[in-house]
Formats: structure tokens, sequence, C-alpha cells
């Protein structure tokens, strides 16, 4: 299987990042930093006017009378400030740079348009039904309505079974905020002790990973590509 997660679709955690380009001598290409947040406050015309800053691996630190001490401490290399630019960065499974902007008001448009900010994307899936294996798609039809840990288990005519997840997506920083189950591990171990097996527990997993609210296994549904699929 894949190591990217089929269900994922479009970008998540997209966000604009200001980039100043410093020039630290022709020998050497163009190093793109941040600027320390320290100078937030600072416009665009105010960066490139101070010019000269002192950068680390992290953040570029602008010079003037009252940072010169402070940036001295924190960095290392020194250099002109060129040119101010708008990073557009997000995730697609791994972190991923979408694009560099002229203005900050370009890249709050490109932003827009990459967020999906017109509502929920693909939080419900039909999948096949031949990505559980016999024994788990019959665990799972003979439990419909049994209590299983953040699953709502429900049939959807004579084969097709529909399982809401609740409270997606599963992870640690979330669910530290849920009642019982306070880490992926909790919630992996009282899944097993409701009797999923741990090939349907990864599966659902990478569900609550895109934030999938929904999912059908349906038997005349389309294979998802990218999943295990059991010969049955």
């Amino acid at each position: 299987m894949s190591n990217q997660n089929p269900f994922v679709r479009g970008y998540s955690d997209v966000k604009i990042t200001r980039i100043v380009a410093i020039d630290y001598g022709s020998e050497f290409p163009l190093a793109y930093r941040p600027l320390h947040p320290s100078f937030e406050q600072f416009t665009d015309n105010d960066v490139t006017a101070n010019q000269y800053c002192l950068f680390n691996d992290d953040y570029a630190y602008l010079l003037n009378d009252e940072t010169v001490e402070f940036a001295n401490e924190s960095a290392s290399t020194s250099g002109q400030v060129r040119s101010v630019c708008y990073q557009l960065t997000a995730n697609l499974d791994k972190p991923v740079h979408l694009g560099d902007f002229v203005t900050r008001e370009s890249a709050v448009h490109a932003l827009k348009n990459a967020s999906f900010t017109n509502g929920f994307f693909s939080r419900c899936w039909e999948i096949s039904n031949a990505h559980v294996s016999e024994s788990d798609y019959s665990f799972l039809f003979e439990k419909c309505g049994a209590d299983h840990p953040f699953i709502e288990c429900f049939l959807i005519g004579d084969s097709t079974i529909g399982l809401k997840l609740i409270c997606t997506p599963w992870d640690d920083s979330n669910l530290r905020m849920t009642v019982g189950y306070e880490s992926v591990s909790t919630l992996k171990n009282a899944m097993l002790d409701s009797g999923l097996s741990e090939a349907l527990i990864d599966l659902l997993f990478l569900a609550s990973q895109a934030d999938v609210r929904f999912l059908i296994l349906d038997p005349d549904a389309s294979p998802l590509e990218g999943l295990p699929v059991f010969d049955w």
C-alpha cells in the first residue's frame, strides 16, 4: 500500500508566511527566510528600507539601533534584504510549497482557492467492501447498532454498511480534547477490545485522518486506489 493516504483530497493547513530574499554575497544564491516575529509590525517598505540583516536557519533579523544587539546574539550570517514575498504552503500528507506571491492580497486570494473555504470537502466516501476482509464485513454486519468507540455502524439496504466516524481526525491533539480516549494508542486499544481487527482499524484511521465522517462499504462501489483489497 502507498505511504500516501488515499482518502486525502485537497490541501490542509494552508498558510501564508512573509519571506525576505537575502543577498549575502555574489558567490551564493539568495537566501529566503521569514522575519523573526518581533518584526511583524514592519511594513514591506520598512523591511526593504532597512535592508541590512542577520539571519540563521530559522529567521532573518533586521538591523537597527534597537535590534542589533539582539540580532547579533541570535544569528550568524549578515546580508542585505533585496525583496519581500509571500509564501503559500500547505499539507497534502506532507508539507507542500504552493508558490510565492508579490503581495499579501494575491497570496490571500490563492489561499482561498486552495483551502476550499466554501465548505467541507470529501467528508463522505463510498468505497468497495473488498477493502475489508470477509470476516470484518460479517462482524460489522452482525454488530450494526452495537457500541464501538467513536463509530456508529448502520445498514443501507440489504448488503451495504455505513460507518459514521465521530470526533475526527483521530490524532493525539484532537483526542486529548475528548472524553475517555486521550491518545491514538488508547483509542486503538479500545477498538481492539470491542472486536475490531487491526486491518479494519487501520482503514478507519486512514479515513479519520482525512476528516472523513461517513464511510460507506458497498459491494457495487469502485475500489479506491492505494487501499488493500481482499479477495473474497
